[in-house]
């Protein structure tokens, strides 16, 4: 490595004229120093952050060409008359809302203006930027003044005292300027005009809100003799080796490592290895970090280092020794006040709350993130995919004609986007892969990025998800497959994708190639409202498949923003004319960080260390499934009414230990207790035991990792063994009664209709209501059509009303439709103890599947305390129930449903054989005779449907109960595979008898 260029911008800084006008063209930002590596130093630096003058215009080149802006003129003064104001860096210009500097806009695949490249519309918001800066007398002489812009979106030139010295492109790149010879001791203007249009936009066309600014720190760092310093760990056997290549404008430089008493010299602007001896490896489960001190001449580096070692052995992704399973998320840097500001203690709370839910790994998706979010992750123990700043996904609609990826005038840009990303990061130990970016398709200016990135660090693997060929890739990558698609995969020969999809394209001779990668989900279980369902078989897949890398959910936090009246929006809610609607709201945590039921179903699923109870051994087996080596706080062994803690020794990865089972029972549960990171309380929790749900904290600063439960077998009599009484049957059968005439209770309302889930209304191709004759890989009819939501509605099944026959049955129908679903009603006993049989029978033509079958009363209040036996504690369906175990639960009725920004289905409990229901002195005790789906809601399903956001429902007195025959599953057809017909809810017979008890008074 040679010594830094002196004049790195190119020269001396260069008078006004039109290098600052906005390009046409397809390079990246001009006059920026070369990438280089970022690392704390002991070097003085001026924070610019604070107030700035501020101007918003409506086009990037307001005055004529070669005249200097006023934004860059130390002799003018900002008023208030020409629409001068303040404004805070970092942060966006149209956040918050409703200041009357535009707003944000959400688009997903399409470009906000016309694809016409490089050019961008005349119209194109601008913000002008100046703040004086007073340089002080004891800034160290000599050495260099450097200008460091984390992140401006979409483009920043930049002038210092009027003279302009380059422009970044690269929203999330971090782009450094040499101003030495612009600055002396005293007072300076630094100005910066951003557009929020560019030719670098075309290269940013991501899933996210468009938010122009300077969104990221401002800085004036001074540069003495150590400019650069790149670290390379290494870890076998126990053994740590560290490679440091280090640029500085001295002789020598000094080497430390105080925990390993590395204490040595190497050359100025050259490479040494260093051999450590016995060191702790950096893992997830135990990030250890050590101090690393690097001295030249004036300068002082003080980087924290940990040893892994990355590889791909045999098509296997491994870290230090070990088969690597990603149990890992798509992280986009949001805040729904502050959208991509960086706010460190709210992204230390966001990644806490991933350690509370056993999340390993993080996906930068879709560009760098903030410096300090990959400081976090070192410390508290991710493994990250850290990804360029690249998405072309609008050029699509063109079929891809002109795409950056294989047009040759846009590969510095592209290759300049991931150098600088790999450069800054390189040395945080979490970095396991480099990503070149997302959805550009694919072509040789990817090849050519993966080729540099290659020059710089080879130590680690590159992903890109459209290089299923594994041209350039290290990893065959996929977005959304089917079961049967990741099953094809693993199987010699035959297609890998389905008809349409760019790799069911590769020959069989490409095909075998891709085998041999390592497969990873880099997108998959898309988190779009009440769901992911179907995530259980996906883990059985990489479980059985050692070359199976796991993934990242799709993603981790919903995109909502603060609307001016207080509440949280989406796309469209801030004026918008191309948007693309709630699709921003997707994450497994709310904007709001509320926890949802498929964060807690998908943690309890992808647990490395589950614990079972064998019933027949009477032992508890503990096994880890991955994770370095672990030692749970205790397992916690419960039954319905009684629990014990039980300790357990260290448990190395993909080991297996057992210990004594200390009750016993019909059914037994297990649940793996670890460190509780952050408080997640349990609203709705086991009545008699401390034990909530999976994520969730219990006393004694601990959190349930994970939960297993066992039920004995029946033997020949149909007696549970060790004399437990018999169980009833488990099934998809859901109910609640009716009553009428002296009974406590009116008649019921039949209900069919569920309001519809993201994933309802999803139009994917991955339909199970029809069967293609092609080889399908497991995604039925394999195109695009009518959602779930769509094909119920033209049945008509949200307007289905109900009569009663001349023989008292309950006849369920809607107009011009043939279905019927007729209803037999009997009930004995008295008013207040009263035993009720149902017999649904539908007839006529039906849909495949329905939302739902069930039947709903309607109580007042909406303040009862709810009681129940079945499947809990949160919300559970026949595809999402795997983080559910039958035990008897309560809590408060408004707490047994998911409260979501889109309204939408999400309080269904399965399993149910009783329930009580308790206000005031007015108390409702509910038996089934066969297990049933319970909803307990302050909402109708009609309610529910169609209303926007959770904000615009109306005030409600009400609490609707509804217990279901049958109950569609979740899926994740919002953009992936539909319900697996095994989890669908089809119309059949059913037979249901219920008791119903009622104490206290009428209720109010």
């Amino acid at each position: 490595m040679g010594k830094y260029p002196k004049n790195a911008a190119g020269g001396n800084a260069v008078k006004a004229d039109t290098n600052w006008m906005l390009p046409q063209t397809k390079e990246p930002g001009r006059g920026a120093m070369p990438p280089r590596s970022f690392f704390p130093s002991t070097e003085p630096e001026i924070s610019l952050n604070g107030q700035w003058d501020f101007c918003i215009r409506n086009t990037a080149n307001p005055e004529p060409a070669g005249e200097l802006p006023d934004v860059a003129d130390p002799a003018f003064s900002p008023t208030s008359e020409e629409g001068w104001g303040k404004i805070e860096v970092p942060s966006h210009w149209v956040l918050p809302a409703g200041q009357g500097r535009g707003n944000p806009a959400y688009t997903n695949l399409t470009y906000p203006f016309p694809l016409d490249p490089p050019y961008v519309p005349d119209e194109n918001p601008t913000g002008d930027y100046r703040r004086w800066v007073e340089l002080p007398e004891d800034w160290p002489a000599g050495g260099r003044t450097i200008l460091r812009l984390h992140g401006i979106e979409s483009i920043g030139q930049i002038w210092v005292d009027g003279v302009w010295v380059g422009s970044t492109q690269g929203s999330r790149l971090l782009h450094e300027f040499d101003v030495t010879e612009l600055l002396t001791a005293g007072r300076h203007l630094v100005s910066v005009r951003v557009s929020q249009f560019s030719p670098g936009s075309y290269l940013e066309d991501q899933d996210q809100w468009w938010l122009p600014g300077i969104f990221r720190d401002v800085q004036l760092v001074h540069l003495s003799d150590l400019t650069d310093v790149q670290v390379n760990t290494d870890f076998v056997d126990g053994e740590g080796q560290i490679t440091l290549r280090v640029c500085a404008d001295c002789d020598q430089v000094k080497v430390q490592m105080p925990q390993l008493g590395l204490n040595a010299r190497m050359g100025a602007n050259a490479s040494a290895t260093f051999e450590l001896g016995k060191v702790q490896a950096w893992e997830p489960e135990s990030p250890h970090l050590y101090d690393l001190n690097v001295v030249a001449g004036q300068s002082e580096a003080k980087l924290r280092v940990g040893f892994t070692r990355v590889e791909i052995v045999d098509g296997q992704l491994r870290a230090n020794g070990k088969r690597l399973i990603l149990r890992g998320v798509n992280r986009h840097e949001i805040n729904a006040e502050r959208g991509r500001v960086f706010d460190y203690e709210f992204a230390r709370a966001d990644l806490l709350l991933m350690k509370q839910f056993g999340i390993n790994a993080i996906r930068t998706s879709h560009y760098p993130p903030h410096p300090q979010l990959l400081d976090l992750a070192d410390e508290l123990g991710f493994w990250v995919m850290d990804e360029s700043d690249y998405e072309t996904h609008g050029f699509e609609f063109d079929r891809w004609r002109n795409n950056p990826s294989a047009d040759p005038t846009w590969k510095e840009a592209i290759v300049d986007r991931a150098l600088r990303l790999v450069h800054r990061d390189l040395n945080h130990p979490s970095i396991f892969a480099w990503s070149l970016g997302n959805e550009s398709h694919t072509g040789a200016n990817l090849a050519a990025a993966a080729a540099a990135i290659r020059e710089v660090d080879s130590s680690r693997p590159i992903h890109y998800e459209g290089d299923y060929e594994c041209n350039y890739s290290d990893f065959h990558s996929r977005m959304y497959p089917s079961i049967g698609e990741q099953e094809a995969f693993f199987a010699p020969g035959g297609p890998l994708a389905v008809p349409g999809h760019p790799a069911s394209r590769l020959s069989k001779e490409q095909a075998a190639i891709a085998r041999r990668h390592p497969y990873v989900l880099i997108e998959y279980a898309h988190a779009m409202g009440t769901g992911p369902g179907g995530v259980g078989p996906i883990w059985d897949l990489v479980r059985k498949h050692p070359n199976h890398c796991g993934g990242f959910v799709w993603e981790w936090r919903d995109h909502a923003l603060r609307l001016p009246n207080g509440q949280l929006g989406y796309g469209g809610d801030f004026g918008e004319k191309i948007h693309d609607g709630n699709f921003v709201c997707d994450g497994l945590v709310s904007a709001n960080s509320e926890i949802s039921p498929g964060l807690v179903n998908w943690a309890n699923i992808v647990a490395p260390v589950v614990a079972t109870a064998d019933l027949e051994t009477e032992e508890i087996v503990v096994q880890n499934r991955g994770a370095s080596l672990e030692r749970p706080a205790c397992v916690r062994v419960f039954t319905d009414d009684a629990y014990k803690d039980v300790e357990v020794p260290p448990i190395a990865p993909y080991a297996t230990v057992t210990v004594p089972l200390p009750l016993s029972g019909k059914r037994v549960g297990a649940a793996v207790l670890g460190q509780n990171y952050v408080e997640v309380p349990s609203p709705v929790h086991m009545s008699k035991v401390p034990m909530g749900a999976v994520g969730t904290s219990l006393p004694g600063n601990l959190r349930v990792c994970s939960v297993r439960q066992t039920e004995a077998k029946l033997d020949e009599a149909g007696e549970a063994s060790g004399g437990a009484e018999a169980l009833a049957g488990r099934g998809n059968l859901r109910a609640q009664a009716g009553f009428e005439g002296e009974l406590a209770f009116p008649l019921p309302e039949v209900v069919l209709w569920r309001a519809p889930t993201d994933n309802d209304k999803g139009h994917g191709p991955l339909d199970y209501w029809e069967q293609s004759d092609q080889q399908n890989l497991g995604q039925g009819r394999g195109s695009w059509g009518p959602s779930s939501a769509e094909k119920w509605m033209d049945y008509r099944l949200h307007l289905a009303v109900t009569r009663r026959s001349g023989d008292g049955k309950l006849v369920t129908s809607a107009a011009n439709k043939t279905w019927q679903l007729i209803t037999d009603v009997e009930a004995t006993g008295s008013r207040d103890d009263a035993w009720i049989r149902l017999e649904a029978q539908p007839v006529g033509s039906w849909p495949i599947f329905v939302p739902r079958i069930g039947y709903m009363y309607k109580l007042a209040g909406t303040d009862w305390q709810v009681t129940y036996h079945g499947l809990g504690p949160g919300p559970n369906y026949p595809d999402m129930s795997e983080g559910s175990w039958v035990g008897t639960f309560t809590g408060p009725s408004n707490s047994m449903w998911t409260d979501q920004l889109c309204p939408q289905e999400g309080a269904h409990r399965g399993g149910v054989d009783s329930l009580v229901l308790q206000r005031n002195n007015v108390r409702y005790e509910v038996s089934f005779s066969t297990p049933v789906g319970v909803s307990v809601c302050p909402y109708s399903p009609l309610q529910l449907t169609g209303v926007g956001h959770n904000w615009q429902l109306p005030e409600t007195a009400s609490t609707y109960v509804i217990v279901d025959l049958v109950h569609h599953g979740i899926g994740t057809r919002s953009c992936g595979p539909d319900v697996l017909p095994a989890a669908g809810a089809t119309p059949r017979p059913a037979t249901l008898k219920i008791r119903v008890r009622r104490t206290g008074g009428d209720p109010a």
